[in-house]
């Protein structure tokens, strides 16, 4: 099976001798002279757009996530996890300078930082964002901003129900919090949501929240992209992660998905110094499945500047958990991923010249080390070197091995400064064209 696999995922080794021979000899047409991560690399010419956002993308490498952090929130009416709390409050340490350095140094380029925003409104009729928690993501945005990265900054867990919904018919499993409740402190809860009869508040919350990130954050340069969305769904609903193509409801969705994402870019292009930002739009659960009829909204400015978000767990019963034990990496996985690729290209890069970034992508420890590290070679190789394609890597925190369909997407310590799996970051970093750096082993993985 790995010989089978070997030979298909062979190009990703392309990658890590490119990096290692930077020898004149190889300058050729069949070659880009980019640099990543200030680093000068020789990449192999993939299959790239040529607008102004797709020179842009084919300039990035490698990114991590600062997953279950600033993203983190608690809506019910506990005391816990609120105000600049919620930083932590799923478990994560308060980040510092020194972790995102560590990412850095270790050759990553891009960091994306998802932030949950309607936890922190203030005020409900104006929609504005608490001075405290912008001045905090600030901060965060900084140390990585300053440091050289290239940053994405979002809007993460905003996309609410209708109504509160629950696992089961059981009052005390909240599956999905609606515009019916309460939070602690009797704050009315804000966000968005898919629904028509949200419609109104839903704008205002995603129109108000961008404006005052882009004038917080108006004068850094392309260095900062936005990110409208993380994955917008019909939350709370039986279609809230799958889509039947016959789905009247579904179709429904999308077209007040794109209206939302219209009025959202309408919003950071009218504040000044923001006219050119780069903006990454994510499709209904920015899955790479739900892609064919959906529309980009039409920005005001010729160039174009737009980036399609697309996160990819795939195959879902390797990547993710499906009921199955599916922990080896076969052929079969490998052309699924091809193929995943293959349709993103063509219905984007190639024929509407939309660059791609997979703003989050991760295979859970199961306890396979040597298929993960097959699938980081496959799927980054492809995604990156086949199709121009930068992957950015989804850190929970959670390294021990999956059990009961728990998402143990792990990869960086944060205390220690370490990395549990050092073979699956090099081998991400080598397949984007990059050299790995400073990658050290911690000790609670050592074999």
């Amino acid at each position: 099976m790995k010989k089978v696999i070997a030979a298909v995922c062979i190009a990703g080794l392309v990658c890590a001798q490119i990096c290692a021979e930077k020898s004149s000899q190889n300058k050729n047409a069949d070659y880009d002279d980019l640099k990543v991560s200030s680093k000068k690399v020789l990449v192999q010419k993939a299959k790239r757009a040529q607008s102004e956002a797709g020179k842009f993308v084919s300039g990035l490498g490698a990114g991590w996530n600062l997953g279950n952090t600033l993203d983190a929130f608690n809506d019910s009416d506990s005391a816990y996890g609120q105000g600049l709390e919620s930083e932590t409050c799923w478990g994560q340490p308060k980040t510092t300078k020194e972790m995102i350095q560590a990412v850095h140094k270790a050759g990553f380029d891009i960091i994306r930082i998802p932030v949950t925003w309607h936890n922190h409104i203030s005020d409900s009729s104006t929609m504005k964002i608490d001075s405290e928690w912008m001045a905090r993501v600030k901060e965060v945005v900084d140390y990585a901003y300053d440091d050289g990265m290239y940053v994405i900054l979002n809007t993460h867990h905003d996309n609410l129900s209708y109504e509160t919904t629950y696992w089961n018919g059981d009052v005390n499993a909240v599956r999905s919090y609606g515009y019916d409740s309460t939070a602690y402190n009797g704050r009315k809860l804000t966000g968005y949501c898919l629904d028509e009869r949200a419609e109104a508040e839903s704008v205002k919350f995603l129109t108000q929240v961008w404006k005052q990130i882009s004038r917080e954050f108006a004068s850094y340069d392309e260095r900062l992209i936005f990110e409208i969305m993380n994955e917008p769904r019909q939350a709370g609903t039986d279609h809230e992660w799958w889509l039947p193509s016959d789905c009247a409801e579904c179709i429904k969705a999308m077209k007040i998905l794109e209206k939302y994402e219209s009025e959202a870019l309408k919003a950071i292009r009218s504040v000044d110094g923001n006219e050119k930002r780069f903006v990454m739009i994510p499709g209904m659960q920015a899955s790479a499945d739900f892609l064919r009829d959906f529309v980009l909204p039409a920005d005001v400015i010729e160039e174009k500047r737009l980036i399609l978000s697309v996160h990819a767990y795939s195959p879902y019963g390797f990547a993710m958990y499906d009921g199955t034990e599916h922990r080896r990496f076969t052929s079969d996985d490998v052309s699924f991923i091809d193929s995943i690729f293959t349709g993103v290209y063509r219905d984007f890069v190639k024929n509407r010249g939309i660059p791609v970034i997979v703003g989050e992508m991760s295979c859970s420890n199961k306890g396979n080390i040597d298929d993960r590290i097959l699938w980081f070679e496959t799927f980054t190789s492809t995604a990156w070197k086949s199709y121009g394609m930068p992957c950015v890597l989804w850190d929970n925190g959670a390294y021990g091995i999956q059990e009961n369909g728990s998402e143990q997407h792990g990869y960086f310590s944060r205390t220690r400064l370490t990395w549990y799996f050092p073979s699956l970051i090099k081998k991400m970093l080598m397949c984007s064209g990059i050299m790995p750096g400073e990658i050290k082993q911690d000790f609670a993985t050592m074999p």
